[in-house]
């Protein structure tokens, strides 16, 4: 769930909503998490799974990590180059996930996630975010060792999102 409000247009409630409608689903909180209160507001609006992005929060990612999962939380460290990879691998997550997106210009290159994947540590679940739109884009991530995706822009534009998602995984 993307809760950031003021460029997202999201919010906590949101989060709430969804966990209340679909209390067995996995929640990720998608945002700009930069401390440990907001690592305890996303539990306690029903959320699994929180996002920690390497280039928000630097070194500070591991320490993140650790208080994610001390909150009950599985972080999702997300890295954009081969630098950032190297700090995610120290944080201990177990999803370690690449963004296609320019978090600068918001410009999306797939070859990101291509040229990333291989840089990731044995032992993490790789996931590829952001500019996924084709079940073949999924077939090549995945061929490449991805195993997750955090796919949302396709998925909200989508007129049937089951269909979507069905045609993503090939049924």
């Amino acid at each position: 769930m993307l809760t950031e409000g003021r460029s997202f247009g999201g919010a906590l409630t949101d989060l709430s909503d969804v966990r209340a409608a679909f209390p067995e689903a996995t929640l990720l909180r998608k945002d700009f998490v930069l401390d440990e209160y907001m690592l305890a507001e996303s539990r306690a609006h029903g959320a699994d799974l929180v996002l920690l992005m390497v280039s928000v929060l630097g070194e500070k990612t591991g320490e993140m990590a650790a208080l994610a999962f001390a909150h009950r939380l599985e972080p999702l460290v997300e890295a954009r180059d081969a630098a950032e990879i190297v700090i995610a691998a120290r944080s201990g997550a177990r999803l370690i996930g690449i963004n296609n997106r320019n978090l600068d210009t918001l410009t999306v290159d797939l070859s990101t996630g291509a040229r990333l994947l291989p840089l990731l540590p044995a032992g993490v679940y790789p996931v590829v975010e952001s500019g996924i739109a084709t079940a073949e884009q999924v077939r090549g991530f995945h061929r490449a060792g991805a195993r997750l995706f955090l796919i949302g822009e396709s998925l909200a534009g989508s007129k049937d999102p089951a269909d979507t998602i069905r045609g993503y995984v090939g049924r």
